[in-house]
């Protein structure tokens, strides 16, 4: 993988981490209006995730906030198990759903990188019918 394949997969997991850690409220502003703010949050972050192999090979990636990640997308995959969470209700203010916030937070702390404003322009948005 090129350089610059790689940057765009690191900063696609990053802005992915920021959203991610966000309130419901903010992360809808964030997206289109016609996007379902629950399922485009979690799929850019699962999106992000599953292209991490290649950064983490390089070493581009620290081994701490390889485990964050990891923790990260376990928590998220056992809460979307749990039929209670899967509102749209449970999302916006669960103690869970809060917890995958902060758990978002670490991850980015780990990185070495700010708490910032997600960069959303990699992704081309399609509304559906």
């Amino acid at each position: 993988m090129k350089h610059m394949e790689l940057k765009n997969e690191y900063n696609a997991l990053i802005n992915s981490l920021r959203l991610l850690v966000l309130p419901f409220d903010e992360q809808k502003s964030c997206l289109p209006s016609f996007a379902d703010v629950k399922d485009e949050v979690l799929n850019i972050f699962f999106e992000a995730f599953l292209r991490i192999p290649p950064i983490v090979e390089k070493g581009i990636i620290p081994y701490n906030a390889i485990a964050s990640i990891l923790r990260l997308n376990n928590e998220i995959t056992l809460i979307e198990l749990d039929e209670s969470l899967k509102s749209l209700a449970a999302f916006i203010d669960s103690k869970e759903w809060n917890h995958i916030r902060k758990l978002a937070d670490i991850a980015l702390t780990e990185l070495g990188e700010k708490n910032t404003p997600p960069d959303l322009e990699f992704i081309s948005w399609i509304a559906g019918h």
